[in-house]
């Protein structure tokens, strides 16, 4: 598959100067994409999806924000194919340049995420955006982040390894007092026991 996306990348780069839409040479590969799936057969019944209800959006800080203090905004496009998509950020209406963007990564359904950073100074009044553009949606998504959006995303990982060690803690502290305790009982029949 890796090689596949590679040539279509590699395609996509030459169709502008071959007088070729992108769109359209796009839409005919996802139809034999479609037409090659193995529920079906031939046709867009093969493979039955709503691109619009699979894309995912999500904006949020790297870091608790303060206001004044600067951050990083970090913008998440999910479940989208093919790898191409722009991501734009928007701050108060105007575009503004992105610090960085990751490559396509792709998830275990053949989608693919694709991260976009922004360098920020948190300020009250000010509203940024993250456009996402893709043919696959009739018109592009966009997701707003202000100051008084909600915080990032919890650390779960970081949260269930610490919940876990604390069960596993307390578990090792009630078994310790119940040995400590049948150690002491067994002490006590052995003390009344001896002769004297």
């Amino acid at each position: 598959m890796g090689g596949l996306a590679g040539f279509l990348g590699g395609l996509l780069l030459l169709l502008p100067s071959l007088g070729v839409p992108a769109e359209k040479m796009l839409a005919q590969f996802t139809f034999v994409q479609r037409g090659l799936g193995p529920e079906g057969g031939p046709g867009e019944d093969a493979y039955d999806v709503d691109r619009e209800e699979q894309f995912h959006v999500t904006v949020y800080p790297k870091n608790p924000v303060a206001l004044g203090e600067p951050n990083w905004l970090i913008c998440v496009a999910d479940s989208f194919s093919p790898p191409v998509i722009n991501l734009t950020w928007v701050k108060n209406g105007q575009e503004v340049k992105a610090a960085d963007e990751t490559d396509f990564f792709p998830n275990t359904d053949q989608s693919f995420r694709r991260f976009s950073y922004l360098t920020f100074v948190p300020n009250a009044e000010d509203i940024y955006y993250c456009r996402v553009e893709h043919w696959g949606l009739a018109q592009p998504l966009t997701k707003e982040w202000n100051a008084d959006s909600a915080e990032p995303l919890p650390e779960t990982k970081a949260n269930v390894l610490c919940g876990l060690g604390l069960v596993v803690g307390i578990t090792g502290i009630i078994v310790g007092i119940v040995f400590i305790m049948k150690n002491r009982r067994l002490n006590a029949a052995n003390v009344r026991r001896r002769p004297m």
